[in-house]
């Protein structure tokens, strides 16, 4: 089985599973980052081509930022955590031990503290990822994108593998108890295709 559109007739539970596991170490370590606590929400995953990304995110129309790494070992491709700019500073209001919503300009210092998130998240969802196939990943450093849809992820994907690439992708949302503010993350992961193969062999989809 090849082509992503005849993944959403199976159930992607091991996938999904995943992704929960990932989620919740990505909220336990930003938990631990921000001193605040953090309720995930179930996890959704699918496979889908790069085209199909849009209609799986929220925020189209938006000014976005994502924290892209490259992955190496015996995984390998792209990841990316992706953010709308406005969740992506109040987050950084958060790492940064201010009050939510002070900030409105994403400068060094609120660039570096998305980025290490980003590096984080990208690390426990890969973790995961890396103990269910039972393979070694290993995250590059990160850098952060931001803009509109076509600048963070047609770009950053779209030309990563070429026309016909295939992502994984694991929405969330990441709820911050303290202050009931919820924040909206996606997680997508482009693997190449001996890292797609060896995920759809170890989900027996291939």
């Amino acid at each position: 089985m090849s082509d992503p559109s005849d993944y959403d007739h199976i159930r992607l539970d091991a996938l999904r599973e995943v992704g929960n596991i990932g989620a919740g170490h990505a909220a336990t370590a930003l938990a631990k980052m921000t001193g605040r606590r953090i309720m995930i929400d179930v996890p959704s995953a699918r496979i889908v081509n790069i085209a199909e990304i849009p209609s799986l995110l929220d925020s189209r129309e938006e000014i976005l930022a994502a924290v892209v790494l490259r992955v190496m070992g015996d995984i390998t491709g792209r990841t990316m955590f992706v953010l709308p700019e406005v969740d992506a500073l109040r987050l950084s209001d958060m790492l940064l031990d201010r009050p939510v919503g002070s900030t409105d300009v994403m400068s060094v210092m609120e660039r570096s503290s998305i980025e290490e998130a980003g590096n984080v998240v990208a690390a426990a969802y890969l973790n995961a990822l890396s103990d269910f196939l039972g393979m070694m990943s290993m995250p590059s450093v990160p850098t952060l994108v931001v803009g509109d849809f076509a600048r963070v992820v047609d770009s950053e994907l779209g030309g990563a593998n070429g026309e016909g690439g295939v992502v994984v992708c694991i929405t969330t949302k990441f709820v911050f108890r303290d202050q009931g503010d919820r924040l909206s993350g996606y997680y997508l992961f482009l693997p190449d295709r001996p890292a797609l193969k060896a995920i759809l062999v170890a989900l027996r989809l291939d």
